[in-house]
């Protein structure tokens, strides 16, 4: 492996790992979301990219935030909302409103309706597929350590740093 050491490249990397990681990152803070979109935005310098993949990493271990998951499963509903019947968007809505009596608003596994409702998208994208969500993070967490595939080769993340495979 060796480091990649056009700037270029990099940036638009950091972008296709930024549509990976954003519905993850919005469901944990809607400020979270816009600061990291300000810096994908901003991207001039190595020491951006890092900034941006340290960012990620910091925020993978950071906590849901209630309203916040309840805003990012409603922007991910708009995706299959033409699809999906209307008796799916009603049993959807209602585990995604269910939760609203849940003593607490930060965690780390989804509890309860808000579990079920994220099993239902899930089963609802399986039946509309849509490739960008599903290559989203939030929607499959194995995607975390993320290969990015280009016509330059195969590149990885590691140590907050950007590298070529082979």
């Amino acid at each position: 492996m060796e480091p990649v050491h056009n700037v270029n490249t990099a940036s638009s990397l950091v972008e296709k790992i930024w549509a990976v990681h954003k519905y993850d990152v919005m469901s944990k803070g809607y400020n979270h979301y816009r600061h990291c979109s300000s810096l994908t935005k901003g991207i001039t310098t190595f020491l951006d990219i890092t900034l941006m993949l340290q960012t990620l990493r910091i925020l993978k271990g950071k906590p849901y935030d209630y309203k916040a998951v309840i805003n990012t499963m409603e922007h991910m509903w708009g995706y299959i909302k033409k699809e999906a019947a209307v008796e799916e968007k009603n049993i959807f809505y209602f585990f995604l409103k269910w939760n609203s009596h849940i003593p607490y608003r930060r965690f780390y596994q989804w509890p309860g309706h808000l579990n079920n409702a994220y099993r239902y998208f899930l089963y609802l994208l399986d039946k509309y597929p849509q490739p960008y969500l599903q290559n989203s993070s939030i929607i499959f967490p194995e995607k975390y350590n993320v290969e990015i595939k280009t016509n330059k080769g195969i590149f990885i993340v590691k140590y907050d740093i950007l590298w070529k495979k082979g």
